[in-house]
């Protein structure tokens, strides 16, 4: 799991909320949850475009996710009650295999109640702006709303690295990678042994996204 800050502005998000609270929302039943999810979504090509691109030059999503393709986002709507039960979403939508699922948060944790998206160990409730990234193997839910309006954009990915275990190594390995040099306490020496450590660790994750991605 990825939570990537800051996807979108504050402002960004009060602009797309402008629009989509006017835009008519459809029933957000489908042939597969229509026994276990009640929501309103709708489609908005001009923001989910935007959110497109932010997403894909989010530093995290680009060292981590390595995204192949994208779906549309979906606006999605949750009111008092609403919620969708455990589930695994769909191998396959718009055509492509998807490995990431991805929710951003475009409402603020004070504007509900409930409407948290749950994995089997963990709750998910991001400030506006903030997006979870997720293994789209992971069964999840979204609890009912108690009180007031969530609102969220949901879309899936397919990355270049397929497996699983392959994406997670290479994750650990940008996280180290991002860590900056402390230069405080060290010597000259150790400060150019770190930095040829670095350029050492970077070989082996260039080496590997090449050597496990699918084009």
């Amino acid at each position: 799991m990825l939570i990537c800050k800051d996807v979108l502005s504050k402002a960004d998000c009060q602009r797309i909320l402008a629009d989509v609270r006017n835009t008519g929302w459809k029933d957000g039943f489908t042939h597969f949850s229509k026994s276990h999810k009640s929501n309103t979504e709708l489609v908005h090509e001009e923001h989910g475009n935007f959110i497109i691109s932010k997403v894909r030059e989010h530093p995290d999503v680009f060292q981590k996710a390595f995204l192949k393709h994208m779906t549309m986002p979906r606006f999605n709507r949750y009111e008092l009650g609403q919620k969708y039960s455990r589930h695994v979403d769909y191998f396959l939508q718009e055509g492509i295999r998807i490995d990431w699922s991805m929710t951003l948060f475009l409402t603020e944790p004070d504007e509900y109640e409930g409407g948290e998206l749950l994995f089997d160990n963990e709750k998910v409730k991001l400030p506006a702006g903030c997006m979870v990234l997720y293994e789209s193997s992971k069964v999840h839910s979204v609890s009912p709303v108690t009180a007031g309006e969530r609102i969220a954009a949901i879309a899936w990915a397919q990355s270049y690295i397929e497996n699983e275990q392959e994406r997670a190594i290479l994750g650990k390995l940008a996280d180290v990678l991002a860590k900056p040099i402390r230069t405080d306490s060290a010597t000259a020496e150790e400060i150019e042994a770190r930095k040829e450590e670095m350029v050492n660790l970077s070989f082996v994750y260039n080496s590997l996204l090449k050597k496990w991605s699918k084009f």
